[in-house]
Order: structure tokens, then sequence, then C-alpha cells
């Protein structure tokens, strides 16, 4: 894994030895470690968070394609390739039989040869997906092990973060200040913060990998056990042909594979509903959370950005007690101008995310679509040739409407086997997007070379640049900088960031522990697993539409409570009126205000 300037503690190399070279890492100025942080510190510094971003980019972009994937890269193009060929030379074959020229016999014995390696294949691709289903198991096992280890501190440390919450207060002495310093100081000491980070972060893997288990489980039952069940038919039919005493001894060789071949296509067929089915109900899930995200409280107080100005938003988007809309208001303008600007882009970002999973999903209904189509074509193809075998017709007639047949087939498993190419290459695409985004950081962060207020300012300038259209580029940056907000702290500035991070984490379905335990995380390891919390709330993958997006309390939003039972204040009562009467797709205004100026 390639290392980054920042942060060498946590790299495993001293602070003397040069950088390893690899394809995103030129030779690098080794700056010196940032300064221990100060006791019960609320956050870390800019230099770590720098180095940790740059770190989960540059192993998403350098991860090398493993054994598995490498094998389905040459599988399917030599498969394809093999597929083109068989299918040439039975179509050649056509016009030879009818003719009855001795050229047919050489195209049928090259066609024999050809289909030999046809059963190799089909085994090869069964043992990948059986490789595949025990991989996503054993991660299942891996994760709910974790779970089971962390499990016990995870709950005492949600239980100190909930008591924290419902200690704060606007007006808290020192000494009561200094008593949650320590708390928060022993969370990180003893472990608990890690192993509550590590469990959330966990607990969101193990449910995309449930996702990955349906889907392979899926595929394994179609390419191990049915297609593998097909494969040794096609193994016995070639035996068949090269050893008269196999054929003697099994003369039901050829039904046995054409029935092989109708079960294929038949699991090709569940397989194409099952998908389409899960396909739809993600889509509409997903169109559920984009609803959510467009008609909360903070895509309701950034529309109005224009109108009511940044101190005002920044009230509307998570309610302040009197004294904190004060000092907000002594923000300076333009700063707090370019911070609602920055969380508009983001909000619009985090939009664009959720369409393009939707714009995924319907490619997937699309492929199940066509999965089923070749199902069936298939379907009624290897039907007839079953109808042909049973029936033992040996006229010409019969021969030539079965080498038909197969040529019909073969042309249809060279469509889907060219449809798997073409989804291949895209996936290849998809690695070099992340390649970008890694050189995208590392070009912004590796000048900062471990100095925290440069880290902070290649952050901040880099995120001051974002539009709608390169903000894909900078995910990782923006969850540094969602963060940086999040741990804020000392300033009207620092105010104000505070409570619009918050109002984006909760609205991404964040509950305030957890963006309690990202603010109160320090060490690279917190930092690292408190960005991936961050990235995967970006995504919109946490959003519940089953939870109403409300403006979430004054105690969990800033620490400055009002008395329990005490009615919604007025900012309260705003954000709440503007979500309650506008029916207007937000974001979609927002993108055109934002591109207007």
């Amino acid at each position: 894994m390639p290392t980054t300037a920042f942060a060498p503690s946590f790299t495993g190399l001293p602070l003397t030895a040069p950088l390893p070279q690899g394809p995103l890492q030129g030779p690098l100025r080794q700056g010196p470690l940032p300064p221990p942080a100060a006791a019960g510190k609320v956050g870390a510094d800019a230099a770590v968070l720098g180095g940790v971003a740059c770190r989960i980019t540059a192993d998403k972009a350098t991860k090398p394609i493993g054994r598995l994937g490498k094998t389905e890269c040459v599988l399917y193009p030599f498969w394809g390739l093999l597929a083109a060929a068989l299918t040439g030379v039975r179509g050649a074959q056509l016009p030879a039989m009818l003719r009855d020229v001795p050229s047919a016999g050489i195209l049928a014995t090259c066609s024999f040869r050809i289909g030999i390696a046809m059963p190799v294949l089909a085994a090869l691709e069964a043992g990948v997906a059986i490789a595949r289903f025990v991989k996503v198991v054993r991660k299942r096992g891996r994760l709910d092990a974790r779970l089971r280890d962390t499990a016990a501190d995870h709950t005492r440390c949600e239980a100190a973060l909930r008591q924290r919450l419902a200690s704060r207060t606007e007006a808290a002495l020192p000494a009561e200040r200094a008593v949650r310093r320590q708390q928060r100081q022993a969370l990180r000491d003893d472990g608990s913060l890690d192993a509550f980070l590590l469990y959330r972060h966990s607990r969101a893997e193990r449910g995309d990998n449930d996702g990955k288990l349906f889907s392979s489980g899926l595929t394994l039952a179609r390419d191990a056990v049915v297609q593998g069940v097909a494969a040794s038919s096609g193994v016995l039919q070639v035996l068949s042909r090269m050893l008269p005493t196999v054929a003697a001894a099994l003369p039901w060789t050829g039904i046995a594979g054409c029935a092989a071949s109708v079960a294929m296509s038949t699991a090709q067929i569940v397989t194409g509903v099952m998908q389409w089915r899960d396909s739809a109900r993600q889509r509409a899930a997903l169109h559920q959370r984009r609803e959510v995200l467009r008609r909360s409280p903070l895509a309701a107080a950034l529309d109005g950005l224009e109108r009511h100005g940044a101190a005002a938003t920044v009230c509307k988007a998570q309610p302040l007690s009197p004294r904190r809309q004060r000092i907000v208001g002594e923000a300076d303008p333009a700063q707090l101008r370019q911070t609602a600007d920055f969380y508009r882009t983001v909000m619009q970002y985090c939009d664009s995310q959720i369409g393009e999973a939707i714009e995924s999903a319907n490619k997937d209904v699309r492929k199940a679509g066509l999965r089923i189509a070749y199902g069936a074509g298939t379907l009624g193809v290897n039907g007839a040739v079953l109808g042909l075998t049973v029936a033992a017709l040996t006229t010409v007639t019969a021969a030539t409407a079965g080498t038909g047949l197969m040529v019909v087939g073969g042309v249809l498993g060279l469509c889907w086997l060219g449809f798997a190419v073409y989804r291949m290459v895209k996936w290849v695409k998809s690695r070099r997007a992340l390649r970008d985004a890694a050189l995208t950081a590392r070009q912004v962060l590796t000048p900062a070379a471990g100095n925290d207020a440069a880290a902070s300012k290649a952050i901040a300038a880099a995120c001051a640049q974002l539009d709608a259209g390169n903000a894909a580029d900078h995910r990782h940056l923006i969850a540094a900088r969602v963060m940086q907000h999040l741990q804020a702290r000392g300033s009207a500035q620092a105010l104000a960031e505070r409570s619009l991070a918050r109002a984006l984490m909760r609205t991404l379905g964040a509950d305030a522990e957890v963006v309690a335990a990202i603010e109160s995380a320090q060490t690279p390891e917190q930092c690292r697993l408190a960005i991936k919390l961050v990235l995967r709330h970006l995504d919109g993958r946490c959003i519940d539409p089953g939870r109403e997006q409300e403006a979430v309390s004054t105690r969990d939003a800033d620490g400055a409570s009002e008395p329990p039972g005490k009615a919604p204040d007025d900012a309260q009562r705003d954000v709440q009126s503007d979500v309650r009467d506008d029916r207007v797709p937000l974001l979609h205004r927002m993108a055109a205000t934002a591109s207007a100026s």
C-alpha cells in the first residue's frame, strides 16, 4: 500500500526513512510529525485528517485486481472468441450440409474440437462463482466476529456519548467543561471510541455484504450448481464421441446434455426475475431517500440563502438558541457565505450521488430484463434441440435443423458474453476514476507535508473551488472538511461551521452519538474510521426514508439547550414551516441558483 507524507507514525516508517515510490507517489519531502494533541482536545489536526484522506484515496486507487478479477478478465474475452469461432464454423457448416459437400465433415470435426473447450470454460466459471461466494461468506464471518468483539465497548461508549449529549448546557461552568474533556479523553485512551467507530463502520459494511451475499448466492446456484451439471454432461458427450465404449455404456448423454442446457436457461430466467425484483426494490428506496433529502430542513434553509443571507441560513439549518444566533451574526459575512455555499454544493453532490445510484439501479433492472430475454431465447432453442434429441431423428432435415438451432443458440450466447465483456470494461474505467480522485487528493494535500496550517489551508482552498461538476473528484477532501467543521471551536465562524456540519450529518441519517464520536476522533485510526463513516453518509446510503427529517433539537445540535418541554424557538418554527409549505424539489432550485450566480 503506498504511503503519504502525512503522519508517518502510522505508516510504519521511521521518521528518516525515504518514502517508497509508487504509481501515484513522487519523491516527497518528509515533514515532521504534528505535535501531540492536548489532553481533552476536541478533535484532530488538519495534517492528520489530510494524511488519512490521502491514504484512503491511494488505497482505493492502487489496490491491485485480485486473482478472481484477473481470471474473469481473461476468461470472458477468451470465451467470447471461442464462442464466435464456434458459431462461425457452425454457420459455415449449414450450407455445406444442405449441399452435401465433403467440407461438411471437416467443419463438423472442427466444431467438435472447438466445443471441447466449452465445458472447461464453464467449469472455470463455476470455480470463480464458488470462490466469490466463499470470499463473501468469509468476510461476513470476519465482520460478525468484529461486531461481537466490539459490541461491549460500543455499548459503553454509546451510553457515555448519550450521557454527555444530555449534560450539554450552554452556560456550563468551567468545572463541568473540564469534566467533559476528561470524559472525552478517557473514551479515547481506553479504546472505547475506536470500538464505537469500528462497530458502526463494520455494521454498515455488513449491510453491504448481505447484498453481495444475495447476489453471489444466486450466481453460485446458477454458475456452479446448474452449470456444473451442464459442464459435466458436456464432458460426457465429448467422451462419448471420442470413446465408443463410453457411448455404449452411457447412451443417454445427449439427452442429459440437452436437459442440463434447458435447466441452465431456466436458471438464467429465475436469476433475472429475482435480480429485477431486488433492483426495483432498491430503486424505489433510493427515490424515497432522494425525496427525503430534498425536503429536509437543511435543503430548505440553503434554498433561501440568497433571500435571507448566510447568517439566517445557518440559524434556519439547525435550531440555535438566541444567544448563539447572535454569535453567528457576528461572524464575517464573506466567510459565512463561503461556508454556506460549500454546504449547498455538498447537498447537490449528495443528491447527484443518489441520482447515480438510481441510474445504477435502472441499469440493473435493464440488465435483469436482458438476462430474462436471454434465458427465454436459449430456453426455446435448447428445448427444441432436446425435442430433436429425444425423437432421435436421423434425417438430413433434422440434422440441419439441429445445427441451425445450435447456431442461433451460439449467437445468443455470443451476445451475452459480449455484454459481460462490456460490463468488465466499464468496471476498469471506474477503477481509473478512483485513480484520478487519488491523484487529485495527493496534488492538493502533498505540498502541505505534515504542516497543520498548510494542510488546513489546502483543504479549505480545494473545497472553496468545488462545484457540482468536480465534487466527485474531491469527495475525500469534502469528508475531511466536514470533519474539520464538526471539530471546529472557539469563534463565531466555528459555531456556524459546526452547526451546518451537524445539520448535514443528521440530514444524511447520522444519529447524535455518531456525530459526537466523529467530533471526538483524534488519532489517525479514529480519523480513518470517522472519514469512512462521513463518506458513507455523503453517498446517501444512511438516509432512512421511514424516519421523518425534522429539525434536530437544540440540545443535540449545539449543546445550547433549552429546558426540556419548552416549545421550539422561532428558528425551529421557521424551518418546520419551510418544510411544510414548500412542495417544489429544493435541490433543483439550489442548482439553478448556483448556475445563475
